[in-house]
């Protein structure tokens, strides 16, 4: 049996996310990745949805900011950020009025390096962002708070030939050029072709912060065909059937053209499903200003949970076509239900409410 300390090396974990599990009830970690071990098909899976339960597990503590009883009626949040993220932005603004009378939110739409930018002049309170920060930033004293999260899906076209699971190695062999034919993956002898996505794109930021991907995402391979565009309908039309994608579960679940696959057994229907996109907002640290806070509250309170889905789902909706500038509304509206059952759709595909804690090391 494998220590819990090699399970999450092998994973792919960092060092600091192993020290914030030491502070966890470790008699139930080590029941939950003991259970994960016994049910999954290897190690390796069992590593991958082992780590990602113990990190949900870890993220079921004490919010990090409680709700005060009340704010001054003066009180003012400015907000500014990715353009995507306006209806969790105006959801969780509409309940902190609801819930602080006289209270205001100041919201702004720009992108998310416009919104960071104006947090450290001190402009705006918060910045409002769908991409991991980098090392500068966090540098520079910017904290994130993650409150909702995509689950970024791993697709082929509905009719490749290929239906299997695959691992996360397996994608970030692709990507980098080392698997280039689909026998390789147990499917049929045809070539891969990897479509991905333009360097500035949110989810392709967020992929690339897993360990397992770090070098695939910088050094793609000759079988990677590298979109100018980042829009998901023509990485869609671009799929044929050799061809295999990344993006919000969201954007792609419900469209027949598409067929998502498992990853580790795991599909992103799954709150075990091992990769995802963050949702957050950063404030200047070390800490926040008690409006702030407040603000905060609401976003991570259990009870605003349902108005943070809805919002997510909605932004998700908004960002099939990732732009720096306002993002226009998708003009055609989601296809019926998939015929292809190995998509798997149902009405909640996000990360369980769990994973609203700031838990750094999947940001």
């Amino acid at each position: 049996m494998l220590e819990i300390g090699q399970i999450f090396s092998n994973a792919g974990f960092s060092q600091s996310f192993m020290k914030k599990l030491q502070k966890c009830n470790t008699s139930a970690a080590a029941l939950v990745m003991l259970l994960a071990i016994a049910a999954a098909p290897s190690v390796r899976a069992a590593s991958v949805r082992a780590a990602t339960f113990t990190a949900n597990l870890l993220a079921q503590a004490p919010a990090a900011f409680p709700l005060p009883a009340s704010v001054p009626p003066e009180t003012i949040v400015k907000i500014d950020g990715s353009s995507s993220l306006m209806p969790l932005n105006q959801a969780l603004s509409d309940r902190f009025k609801a819930q602080f009378s006289g209270a205001q939110v100041n919201l702004s739409q720009s992108d998310s390096e416009a919104g960071l930018k104006a947090v450290l002049a001190g402009t705006v309170d918060l910045a409002a962002i769908s991409r991991p920060l980098t090392a500068e930033e966090q540098a520079q004293g910017l904290v994130p708070v993650v409150v909702a999260r995509h689950k970024i899906a791993i697709f082929v076209g509905a009719n490749n030939p290929f239906a299997d699971s695959l691992t996360g190695e397996q994608v970030a062999s692709m990507l980098q050029g080392e698997i280039v034919n689909w026998s390789q993956v147990g499917g049929t002898d045809a070539a891969i072709r990897f479509i991905d996505r333009p360097d500035v794109n949110d989810t392709r930021r967020a992929l690339s912060r897993y360990p397992i991907f770090k070098t695939a995402a910088s050094q793609p391979g000759v079988n990677t065909v590298r979109l100018e565009t980042d829009n998901t309908d023509t990485i869609i039309q671009q799929l044929s059937n050799d061809g295999i994608s990344y993006g919000i579960v969201d954007q792609v679940v419900n469209n027949p053209a598409v067929r998502v696959l498992p990853l580790y057994g795991t599909l992103p229907t799954d709150t075990l499903y091992p990769f995802s996109q963050a949702l957050a907002y950063v404030y200047k640290g070390p800490n926040p200003n008690p409006a702030v806070q407040a603000f905060l509250g609401i976003a991570t309170a259990p009870e605003a949970q349902q108005t943070v889905e809805t919002a997510r789902v909605a932004v998700s909706s908004g960002a099939i076509a990732a732009s720096p500038n306002p993002a226009s509304p998708n003009p055609a509206s989601p296809n019926p239900a998939s015929p292809n059952p190995a998509a798997n759709p149902v009405p909640s595909s996000s990360a369980s409410p769990v994973d609203a804690s700031p838990v750094d090391d999947f940001f």
